[in-house]
């Protein structure tokens, strides 16, 4: 079944009981169809750190057996960071420094001597050569045959590996989505954003003693009122809940209003932000160090996130 819908370009959706070799039976034909050239590169997608070991482990038994065959398993970079945590500027990690000098002949080490390239063989080399993990990963699986990751790493809009999925970029890749029924609730994850008020409320509070931040403190204000707009109209499911109980009543016309009002306020609150970004990449680009940094950063991504899904 497998082997004839990648012949035939098509989805397959499989169910069976645990432990009767549902991984080895989708990992074999895709390998066999490679092989005859019916597809490219293999991406095989989990949620669970178990079940990417048994995909690993599969991988290691096609190789046992003679099939020409690489593979690597794609760590999140705060699980395979040498920092406690990440911070990629070559002024505060030795790796980042030099990693480009040196990533070429790691990268051309480890494919000449290993097929599974798994999280501690990757560290392993990564600490012989000086380089980054995360980013050395990433470099060796343009050259694999098979990419172990978990689901975010294809679907997720903001961290989607930009190298295979980036608009304009093209390739013939297969998908084994493992548990594919775990991709509901993290897709409303990956689509989803939220903005918290009361963390504009403490950035602005941390930029009072920045003299340059005086821009970003304006717009901060004009997005806290803003927000403070949306919070008056009343919460979505509320108005759900309200329009349940109001659908054979003359109120439903004034529920419906609400709504409306509101996601009118959100736009309004979108286009704010828009302003707020722009401003605090600015400020950020030309003020590298100032006491709670980490802070404004955080909201800064948080903003980005929030336009990039309001966008799409």
């Amino acid at each position: 079944g497998v082997y004839q819908s990648i012949l035939r370009q098509k989805r397959l959706y499989i169910e069976a009981p645990t432990g009767v070799g549902k991984t080895i039976a989708t990992i074999f034909p895709a390998v066999k169809a490679m092989g005859e050239h019916l597809t490219g590169k293999i991406f095989y997608l989990t949620a669970k750190t178990i079940t990417r070991t048994v995909a690993e482990n599969t991988f290691a038994l096609l190789a046992n057996h003679h099939a020409a065959l690489k593979s690597i398993t794609l760590t999140a970079k705060d699980k395979i960071c040498i920092l406690e945590k990440a911070n990629c500027h070559p002024a505060n990690c030795e790796r980042a420094k030099g990693h480009f000098d040196r990533v070429n002949e790691a990268v051309f080490d480890i494919l000449h001597l290993e097929q599974e390239m798994d999280r501690e063989t990757v560290l392993r080399y990564a600490e012989k050569y000086r380089v980054c993990p995360f980013e050395f990963c990433l470099d060796i699986s343009s050259w694999t045959d098979g990419i172990i990751c978990d689901y975010n790493y294809v679907f997720d809009p903001n961290v989607r590996l930009k190298r295979y999925f980036a608009d304009g970029a093209s390739g013939d890749y297969l998908f084994l989505v493992d548990e594919a029924h775990n991709l509901v609730s993290r897709a409303r994850e990956m689509y989803s954003a939220a903005l918290i008020k009361e963390e504009f409320l403490n950035v602005k509070k941390s930029l009072k003693a920045v003299p340059q931040a005086g821009n970003v403190i304006r717009l901060l204000d004009r997005c806290n009122r803003r927000l403070l707009d949306v919070k008056r109209v009343g919460d979505w499911d509320t108005l759900l809940e309200e329009k349940e109980e109001l659908a054979y009543d003359a109120g439903f016309r004034s529920v419906l209003g609400e709504s409306y009002r509101m996601l009118s306020d959100v736009k309004l609150l979108s286009l704010e932000l828009m302003s707020l970004f722009g401003e605090m990449e600015i400020f950020l680009n030309e003020n590298n160090e100032f006491e709670d940094r980490e802070t404004v950063l955080d909201l800064y991504f948080k903003i980005r996130d929030f336009l990039y899904v309001s966008d799409r």
